[in-house]
């Protein structure tokens, strides 16, 4: 089972700390919740008018990055965008998984048995969200929902700030191939 001590959540913050300055800060934001919680998979899922876009993912198989998920068409998804708090769904629970079969190394066919969803807020928006899902059932069943909590707000704040950090570095190239041009010109 799960357990999330103080010492894993001060390794966890040190983690996303790094994790901002890299070029791959989702992706070790991603390392960083599945070095945390053990499971099969995590996926984290930007929103942007009511669609995910997964922008990271381990466990599971790569043609998901590819993939949007429209938050009304997916019942679990729907459910974590809905919530405040980060989510488990029951082992037997019914609505569909929009990964059941990807997970890497298992059989096509075999379904999610606990899956796990913490919506990511800010300023009281939903900016996204990061899914966990493992094939043992009852896995998560024994986090402390503060420390989800808190890994929730943690990661929401380090996703805005790996996406501002990309932003910024988008305009700070295009800022140079503009006056580089100038200079060219000049």
């Amino acid at each position: 089972m799960n357990k999330v001590s103080s010492n894993t959540l001060l390794s966890f913050a040190l983690d996303l700390a790094s994790a901002v300055t890299q070029p791959n800060r989702f992706e070790q934001l991603v390392y960083a919740v599945r070095a945390t919680i053990n499971c099969d998979a995590v996926v984290l899922l930007v929103n942007h008018n009511d669609v995910l876009t997964p922008i990271a993912q381990r466990g599971l198989s790569d043609d998901l990055m590819g993939r949007r998920f429209s938050i009304e068409e997916h019942p679990r998804l729907k459910v974590i965008c809905e919530s405040n708090y980060p989510v488990r769904f029951p082992a037997d629970s019914t609505l569909p998984d929009p990964y059941d079969g990807m997970v890497i190394g298992h059989d096509d066919h075999l379904r999610v048995h606990s899956c796990m969803g913490v919506p990511l807020h800010l300023e009281g928006k939903l900016i996204g969200v990061v899914t966990l899902d493992s094939i043992t059932p009852g896995v998560f069943d024994d986090i402390n929902a503060r420390a989800l909590e808190i890994i929730g707000a943690m990661s929401a704040m380090t996703l805005n700030t790996a996406i501002l950090m990309e932003q910024l570095e988008d305009k700070t190239w295009q800022a140079q191939q503009e006056l580089q041009a100038i200079n060219e010109q000049a």
